[in-house]
């Protein structure tokens, strides 16, 4: 399944103890899409919690969706979301930079827009350029638009657009 993060808002991110210059309030991700036989050629899948490390280098681990109820001033209005705390640790030498990453949700198999709602701390994103310095770590926060009931979420991870390995962290939410 393809999705494209193009909207791309509702992911905060903050520096994670240890993390350098420039990661100070960064706030970033990237939109791409993929074709689903590259996707799953080099997807993974696991369980939310639970660690991945890209061949690039860069490690991955994702919280188990967190329900909750938007605020009047989110965008777009809905009347549940999931959010999500992405830790992002940088295992080379060389920085790296946000924007290249590429996330997109998935809700009962349909892609699920990002929302932004600021009042409950997910507000966008803010800095594409912020690069992330090696061996250290970001943490991101994203909400996505979820059903009423519950639900089975997929969220998948590319650390570069053109790059076809894939995280895929899949429950319910």
């Amino acid at each position: 399944m393809c999705a494209l993060l193009a909207g791309i808002a509702g992911c905060g991110a903050s520096a994670e103890e240890g993390a350098g210059p420039g990661a100070e309030n960064a706030e970033s991700a990237a939109a791409s899409a993929s074709s689903p036989a590259a996707e799953q050629a080099g997807s993974s899948e696991r369980a939310f919690g639970q660690p991945y490390t890209f061949p690039s280098g860069l490690s991955v681990t994702v919280s188990r969706p967190k329900p909750f109820t938007p605020s009047k001033t989110a965008y777009p209005s809905a009347p549940r979301a999931v959010g999500f705390e992405i830790s992002l640790k940088n295992g080379t030498d060389q920085p790296y930079t946000l924007s290249e990453i590429s996330i997109s949700t998935l809700v009962d198999g349909e892609l699920s827009p990002e929302m932004i709602d600021s009042t409950q701390g997910y507000s966008g994103i803010v800095d594409l350029g912020t690069q992330v310095s090696g061996h250290h770590k970001i943490r991101l926060t994203l909400a996505y638009v979820a059903k009423p009931e519950v639900t089975s979420i997929s969220l998948r991870l590319r650390p570069h657009r053109d790059d076809p390995t894939t995280a895929i962290y899949m429950g319910r939410g």
